[in-house]
């Protein structure tokens, strides 16, 4: 997977950034996102000083955080309908070349077959056919088992966490579709003179119509058909253990543990809980973090039908967890010989009324892990950019049950490496209870990634990489990654009436999501919520820049250069009132 040709080491500083997806990350597992991000940009580093390249490293860095359970990606990663985790994954190199997968089932590490199209894209094929660059579905499967990447059976990806949130989602789905009580309908049977059947018999046509036109409900009479008799037991335990598969293999129906046993035993009224010993054990992934072929919970997984690569280890090392204006990406590094010189901003339109705050955690550890207590709160005040759709029925919800994080989608990695290329990558399960066959942002270069190369009769030498987050439907719509490049590549924002104007770029970035998504039509007058979190990096013959930006509750970020000796981690948060939060950082190259 990881390229094998000894390269020169450059003399150029390499970075890496990376984030763990937009959305709502609850307090009580902040220390484990943050986590999660530190060791994807520590390993990410670790290839970029060992003379790897730029596209080494992000695939390494998303591999991390693809076996974390805490992320939408690979192990762990939101239930499709039937309860499978299906997988998106792009890599774009520093020409503009790209692999990508979608749909993608029983693979562990989507990036990774992504990384294997990006380098069968470079080969010469026959008759002068052209080697595809995105590949979906079975045929993504195919072609990763063609290649020697393990194909694993579909409960091996699932775990307790998700597998909980997908009985909740079938249940939730199953109340959904019930009639309204009597009650209701006597009073609205008054109100608007209509025969209680009819009101029923309307909804139902209302329904249907919904939809068949996707801004619904799930067709439930397709989900809902038992495929074998439902399980008698009240309680079932929701094991991961399930028979290897091989591509195209369907599923052993006798299984009474299966995904679908569970639904079969929803249509017939069962309460599905764990037993009391599961729930408890919830809390840990079944399968090592690490994936460690040592591990007793991943030995009990069936065996991939390909072996897999050695396991990574970071070893010891250091980490600081810091967040904007607290000595992380919004204050200098006086420790380090480079010159960091990091900033953040964030403005307010005119139409704001009041002011979004950004809570600002602050903690240093010298082991891996970060202590539970050592996250103290700090406020700081971060201006609003005025009315906009986010994601605050997230926030109130969490206020109900904050230990339930609501992670829209998407992880992300950009790196630098020491010859000045560029690379971004992204990784994504997708939303829960999606359509099978469903294609997210993460497979598609120009939405989820998106790589300007660097024109070599520039004198800047400017590049630019860009990652995205959030509601993929609409980012797909305004090429979310494609448009936040193109306006930071020539330090360009939309003016009004198809007009750009200079601006820096923390005020592009502002505009990009203020202008070019929340105003895009498609997203205005959409039923559904726009969100969007965006980490891009634009290097220059002046040095690296970093930059991010979110209208969702939280953004988990970390970035790390080869002259740091550990990861620079942030949990950017937002209170909503139509805020923008924004971060940003510099990098200076090394002066001879």
């Amino acid at each position: 997977m990881f390229s094998r040709s000894r390269v020169p080491r450059g003399n150029q500083v390499c970075a890496i950034f990376v984030h763990a997806g937009a959305g709502f990350h609850s307090r009580e597992n902040q220390k484990r996102h943050l986590q999660a991000c530190s060791d994807a940009a520590y390993m990410g580093m670790t290839v970029l000083k060992a003379g790897g390249t730029a596209v080494d490293a992000v695939e390494l860095a998303i591999r991390v955080l693809e076996d974390r359970e805490i992320t939408n990606a690979g192990y762990g990663s939101n239930l499709a309908i039937d309860g499978v985790v299906e997988g998106d994954a792009s890599i774009v190199d520093d020409f503009g070349r790209s692999g990508a997968v979608g749909a993608v089932c029983h693979i562990r590490n989507p990036i990774s077959v992504a990384r294997l199209v990006l380098l069968s894209s470079y080969e010469i094929l026959s008759l002068r056919r052209v080697p595809p660059n995105l590949l979906v579905g079975e045929g993504a499967t195919d072609f990763a088992f063609e290649h020697g990447i393990p194909v694993l059976p579909h409960d091996a990806l699932v775990s307790p966490s998700s597998r909980e949130r997908w009985v909740k989602w079938c249940q939730d789905l199953r109340e959904a579709s019930r009639p309204p009580p009597a009650n209701i309908l006597h009073i609205e049977s008054i109100e608007t003179g209509l025969d209680p059947e009819e009101i029923i018999r309307r909804r139902m046509r209302s329904q249907h119509a919904r939809t068949m036109e996707g801004l619904g409900l799930y067709p439930t009479h397709l989900f809902w058909k038992p495929q074998i008799a439902p399980y008698p037991a009240p309680a079932l335990a929701l094991s991961t253990a399930d028979t290897p598969m091989m591509p195209g293999t369907p599923r052993d129906e006798a299984d009474p543990y299966s995904t679908v046993a569970l639904a079969a035993a929803l249509q017939g009224g069962a309460h599905l809980t764990a037993p009391e010993k599961d729930r408890s054990a919830t809390a840990q992934p079944r399968l090592s973090d690490r994936s460690s072929p040592d591990d007793p919970a991943a030995a009990s997984s069936p065996a991939p039908v390909r072996p897999t690569n050695a396991p990574l280890s970071n070893g010891g090392y250091g980490l600081r967890v810091e967040v904007n204006g607290h000595d992380g990406l919004g204050a200098a590094h006086r420790d380090t010989p480079v010159n960091a010189d990091p900033q953040t901003s964030s403005t307010k339109s005119e139409s704001a009324t009041t002011a979004a705050d950004t809570v600002a955690e602050t903690a240093t550890a010298t082991a891996p892990s970060v202590a539970a207590d050592a996250l103290p709160a700090k406020e700081a005040d971060v201006q609003g950019s005025g009315p906009a759709k986010t994601s605050s029925d997230q926030a109130k919800s969490a206020a109900v049950d904050p230990e339930v994080d609501r992670i829209i989608d998407t992880v992300g990695a950009i790196a630098i490496d020491s010859h000045g290329r560029i690379a971004a990558g992204s990784s994504s399960g997708g939303i829960g209870m999606k359509h099978r066959g469903r294609v997210g942002p993460a497979a598609l270069v120009g939405v989820g990634t998106a790589v300007f190369p660097q024109d070599p009769h520039d004198a800047e030498k400017v590049s630019v990489a860009t990652v995205t987050s959030g509601t993929g439907e609409h980012i797909a719509t305004t090429m979310a990654a494609a448009t936040c490049a193109d306006r930071l590549y020539h330090s360009v924002r939309s003016h009004g009436k198809g007009m750009r104007e200079p601006a820096s770029d923390d005020v592009i970035m502002h505009s990009v999501i203020e202008k070019d998504f929340m105003d895009h039509p498609s997203v205005k007058y959409s039923t559904s919520q726009g969100a969007l979190g965006i980490l891009a990096a634009k290097k220059t013959v002046d040095g690296i820049y970093v930059y991010f930006a979110h209208n969702t509750d939280s953004f988990a970020v970390a970035t790390m250069h080869s002259e740091e000796r550990v990861p620079t981690c942030t949990m950017s948060r937002n209170r909503g009132n139509g805020s923008i939060a924004q971060g940003a950082r510099s990098i200076r190259p090394r002066r001879h």
